[in-house]
């Protein structure tokens, strides 16, 4: 992540621990995306290491995908009460 914005300058870099709100908001997005996919699968009576290599499978290529979209949104959501 750039450290500044090269339109505006807006500074995306804070203070260390920032962030750790973002894990929280990804943490909650992976949950609404992989608890679907858990509760088909074990209504259709498939193994469960066949759901945990799966699903661990998906977390791998999703993770810095949710979590680049999760800094996103904690980003917005600081803005919109905090504007500098």
């Amino acid at each position: 992540m750039n450290q500044t914005c090269s339109y505006c300058g807006f500074k995306f870099e804070r203070e260390e621990g920032y962030f750790t709100s973002a894990i929280i908001i990804a943490n909650f997005l992976y949950a609404f995306i992989v608890a679907p996919i858990m509760l088909i699968m074990t209504a259709l009576e498939i193994p469960f290491w066949k759901i945990g290599l799966l699903l661990g499978s998906v977390s791998l290529v999703m993770v810095p995908f949710i979590f680049r979209f999760a800094r996103t949104i904690w980003l917005h959501f600081d803005f919109s009460i905090n504007p500098e």
